[in-house]
């Protein structure tokens, strides 16, 4: 017996080639959707997160103020982008009209009595009413800050 291997045992099949791609394409079809979805979440997270600490900044403010601040910039958290790259969305309600910019639930009641505060999500848009096609996938803050989270879970 010769010390080295034929030509034909030390190469792979056309067969054995063909199910390696098969299962590398099987394993990344069920993997690469989890990761995206895995990467969605900790995106909702963040900004989360960051409407909270917005919140504690804003809620400081009128605790020094007696008053809300008129925009982020008030609490040197202007030009703050969401983890999608989009500005912040503070909105207080005062003045004439307000309720009709006020952000809404399901059943068009004002989310919040004194502000509105959140990340208009990954498409960037938002509507008043929550359950408007454009605002299901935003992150909001309702029920004067007793809620933090998606829209559509609101």
């Amino acid at each position: 017996m010769s010390a080295c291997p034929t030509r034909r045992d030390a190469a792979y099949t056309v067969i054995e080639l063909l199910i390696a791609v098969a299962l590398l394409g099987i394993l990344l079809t069920l993997v690469v959707p989890e990761m995206l979805r895995s990467i969605q979440d900790m995106k909702v997270t963040r900004s989360i997160a960051d409407l909270r600490r917005i919140d504690f900044e804003l809620r400081r403010y009128h605790d020094r103020n007696e008053t809300w601040p008129d925009s982020l910039d008030d609490v040197d958290l202007g030009g703050m982008r969401d983890p999608w790259g989009h500005d912040y969305v503070y909105q207080v309600h005062r003045g004439a009209g307000w309720r009709g910019r006020a952000r809404k639930d399901r059943f068009l009641v004002p989310l919040n009595s004194e502000y509105d505060l959140f990340s208009p999500g990954p498409n960037g848009e938002y509507r008043p009413p929550l359950n408007a096609r454009p605002s299901r996938d935003d992150i909001v803050r309702a029920a004067d800050g007793l809620f933090f989270g998606r829209a559509r879970d609101f």
